[in-house]
């Protein structure tokens, strides 16, 4: 039996319930989708605030009318989220919508997923926008599309972050 198959994000570590996830991916096709604020907010949590309370993952503007939110659904799980609100860039008023809290399970990275994701995303909101991303994920946004602008900047508990424009 391999020994590299994922670990269900329900926590179900058995043997079984690792073949049958493991069978569902390979039995079924990614979706993205638009989606709710609360359809995010676990893969959220998991990503980009792990060890830290659940609501550091629920953000101001979730729920505002303007913002939108996408999930990557494999096999009934979700494995990517993006959120998009309306909230200017501090020196580009230009750029007047904020990429936030993409994410991707740990599995799935390195197979397409996220730069689907943000394909759909960019082509879906079709105007110039920015996020901060973390150094990690800086040759990602570039290698899409995306450039770095002014120097890194440290938000305390997360780490290094680069402004990022596109379009």
């Amino acid at each position: 039996m391999p020994s590299d198959l994922p670990v269900p994000a329900d926590g179900r570590t058995g043997l079984w319930a690792r073949i049958v996830r493991w069978w569902r991916r390979q039995h079924s096709t990614p979706t993205i989708q638009f989606a709710r604020a609360d359809d995010v907010v676990d893969l959220r949590h998991r990503v980009l605030r792990s060890g830290r309370p659940r609501s550091h993952a629920v953000w101001s503007g979730d729920d505002d009318p303007e913002t939108r939110h996408w999930t990557v659904q494999w096999a009934g799980e979700v494995v990517g989220v993006a959120t998009v609100l309306a909230r200017d860039e501090p020196t580009r008023p230009t750029h007047r919508w904020q990429l936030r809290g993409m994410a991707l399970a740990p599995d799935v990275r390195g197979k397409g997923f996220g730069k689907a994701l943000l394909q759909r995303v960019t082509a879906d909101v079709d105007a110039p926008m920015w996020c901060n991303a973390r150094e990690s994920a800086k040759g990602f946004y570039e290698a899409n599309g995306w450039r770095s602008e002014d120097e890194p900047f440290e938000i305390p508990r997360i780490g290094v972050h680069h402004r990022m424009l596109y379009q």
